[in-house]
Order: C-alpha cells, then sequence, then structure tokens
C-alpha cells in the first residue's frame, strides 16, 4: 500500500545498522536499516537554543540584579541551563518520533510518539532513490534520501 509518491528521510549514515527491534518485520523479512533522524540532522535547533540559553541567562542575571542589587551567578546558570535544556528535550521529542526503516520488502516511515502514523511502500515500487550531500553533511556523516515511488 502505498500512502505518498515521495518518501524522505534523513538518516545518519554513521550509524549502520542499528537495533531491528525498532520496527515489526513479517516473518522472514530482512531489516537492513532501522532507527530515527540523526541529531547532527538540526544543526539549527541546538544554535536557536544556545543563543536563547545565552539570552535566558542575561536575563536571570539582570532580574537578579535588580531585586537584589548584584547578579547571583546561581540564577544565570539555572537560566542558562533551563533554556537550553528545554529546547534540548524539544529536539529529542522531534526526533524520537520519527523512525524510519529499510527491510529487504518495504520501505517504512513512523511518526508520531501517542498516536502512529504509519507509511510505508513495496521497494519493488521505487522508482528513483536521490541521495543528497552538502559538504557539511559530508563532514558529519549524515545526508538526505528521497525514495521516488509509483503511486
Amino acid at each position: 500500500m502505498v500512502t505518498a509518491a515521495n518518501l524522505v528521510a534523513t538518516v545518519d549514515a554513521a550509524a549502520g545498522v542499528l537495533y531491528s527491534g525498532l520496527v515489526l518485520a513479517e516473518p522472514g523479512e530482512v531489516v537492513f536499516f532501522s532507527g530515527h533522524p540523526s541529531r547532527l540532522a538540526q544543526p539549527f535547533l541546538y544554535i536557536r537554543a544556545l543563543v536563547l540559553a545565552l539570552l535566558g541567562g542575561i536575563v536571570a542575571g539582570l532580574g537578579s540584579a535588580i531585586a537584589d542589587g548584584r547578579v547571583q551567578s546561581g540564577w544565570v546558570v539555572v537560566g542558562v541551563l533551563g533554556v537550553f535544556g528545554l529546547f534540548a528535550l524539544r529536539g529529542e521529542l522531534r526526533r524520537a518520533r520519527v523512525r524510519y526503516a529499510i527491510t529487504d520488502r518495504r520501505l517504512r516511515i513512523e511518526t508520531g510518539l501517542v498516536a502512529r502514523r504509519k507509511r510505508q511502500t513495496q521497494l519493488d515500487w521505487v522508482q528513483d532513490v536521490t541521495v543528497h550531500q552538502s559538504v557539511t553533511d559530508r563532514f558529519l556523516g549524515i545526508g538526505t534520501v528521497v525514495f521516488i515511488t509509483d503511486d
């Protein structure tokens, strides 16, 4: 059953074969790859988190300076770690909700943490596979793989 004409996956090329237990394989089906998107595929999320965490530290420092007349370094640390922690948690939840699998029969993408949406196609229906890696992607060992399928 084909649910989409184009399935796009960003995978960690350096990871190799991951745990086949992440995907329900049919009897006799061989799992070649099973895993989540790479953390390295979202660099701007973590750069933005770092910038906002530093701003959070500045705000915490200014707030403590206004309240006590001096900057409380403890509040600055709490502000920086709190904001960065929230963004890191958001990134991990976004990453954890997507799961890719390639078997000897099909390509499968599952999304969602609580409610699941499953998209899959038979490998026989794949017409073209395109791999894109920028210079930075090659350095980080990641890339974008696009599977073109026939409806």
